[in-house]
């Protein structure tokens, strides 16, 4: 999952260079994350603080809708001595349930090639629960040279499975990634949005809080216009794309993410 690459992962090994030893499930720590809460964690963060160590939840949705897991997020959350989330729209939404200010930590990227955003094919990734994304703008797609990398499904006719490796490779072939977003999605990371242009393409991606970052470099808005957009202005996309690449390599790189985790432990 990339909530375990981006946010397990990728902190883990760059924090071994702050001088923090890290463990993922198992060992002990004098910090313990608590990476997408669960009931069994309001136990385990109360065991946490009576052995003296700290207690750091980190939050990437926004589960505070549902009467279940809004409970158990919310319990977690008042409970834990940091919370942190992945998003400054997020962190809104878990001062107004909860009371609790989070520390924002974003996502990094994970590998990066050269731009190569100068051709017509194109490409959605994501996970299958999010196909209607990508699904309702058939008639855009239709008449495009467009692949699709996700989970098993019954909707699209033809896709590559995801994996990991398999999303590199299509990446390698796409030329412009589109990535619509569901309206009440706009809290999340913009995760795929980095990835897709630190693999070296143009991206279009739909409205949003977290996506309005990256507008200077990238198509925002609606996506049948920056479809034609990427269509009209192909000699534009190699430069958008490598000046998109030196702003987010400055500001979402693994090394930098790793220095903002170690912040959190630096300050509690």
């Amino acid at each position: 999952m990339a909530s375990y690459r981006l946010r397990v992962q990728i902190p883990a090994d760059q924090l071994q260079t702050h001088g923090y030893r890290t463990f993922i499930n198992g060992g002990e720590g004098d910090f313990i994350v608590f990476s997408k809460p669960n009931s069994d964690d309001i136990e385990n963060i109360r065991r946490v603080k009576e052995s003296g160590a700290k207690a750091v939840v980190d939050i990437c949705d926004d589960h505070f809708q549902t009467p279940k897991w809004g409970e158990i997020y919310t319990i977690c959350a008042k409970a834990a001595d940091r919370v942190v989330c992945s998003t400054e729209e997020l962190a809104k939404r878990i001062y107004l349930k909860t009371g609790v200010c989070a520390q924002v930590v974003p996502d990094p990227w994970e590998f990066e090639e050269k731009p190569h955003a100068q051709g017509d094919k194109f490409l959605w990734f994501g996970h299958q629960l999010n196909i209607a994304e990508i699904a309702r703008y058939e008639p855009v797609t239709k008449n495009l040279d467009i692949r699709y990398c996700t989970g098993p499904n019954q909707i699209l006719p033809k896709y590559t499975e995801w994996s990991v490796q398999a999303l590199r490779g299509e990446l390698s072939i796409a030329d412009v990634v589109i990535l619509p977003t569901v309206e009440e999605n706009t809290y999340k990371s913009a995760n795929r949005l980095i990835c897709a242009v630190m693999a070296g393409c143009f991206v279009v991606a739909g409205k949003s809080e977290i996506n309005r970052k990256f507008r200077d470099y990238v198509w925002v808005g609606p996506v049948h216009a920056g479809v034609a957009f990427a269509n009209c202005y192909q000699n534009d996309l190699l430069d958008l794309t490598t000046r998109a690449q030196d702003h987010i390599r400055a500001k979402y790189s693994p090394a930098e993410i790793g220095a903002q985790w170690a912040s959190v432990f630096d300050s509690i």
